[in-house]
């Protein structure tokens, strides 16, 4: 969305309209930031899958919440509903899972 320009007034809530260049660069923008959550979640299953990193590792955990909230955010923008639930669940869980493993690590103690 684009902001009036300087020293122009607008209503609360209002819109105003973009061009075609605008939305193409606004578009392209949120591609490459979905683009940076997408790598962050498959970065995390692929290493998973490969044996690299374990989920109950915290490197896992947040780079799987980190790329589905980045999704998310994209998928409030875009007004995508599903994958507001989808990506927003995915957040959600891996917030859980972050706790959940930064608990263990504190009960445990240092070393």
């Amino acid at each position: 969305m684009k902001t009036p320009a300087s020293g122009a007034i607008a209503s609360p809530g209002a819109t105003i309209e973009l061009t075609g260049s605008e939305q193409t660069s606004e578009v392209s923008v949120l591609q490459a930031i979905s683009i940076l959550g997408a790598l962050a979640v498959l970065a995390a299953f692929a290493a998973n899958q490969l044996g690299w990193m374990r989920p109950s590792q915290l490197s896992y955990a947040l780079a799987n919440f980190a790329g589905s909230a980045i999704l998310t955010a994209v998928a409030i923008v875009d007004q995508q509903i599903g994958f507001v639930l989808l990506q927003g669940a995915w957040a959600l869980v891996s917030l859980v899972g972050i706790v959940t493993i930064l608990r263990g690590a504190r009960a445990r103690g240092p070393g």
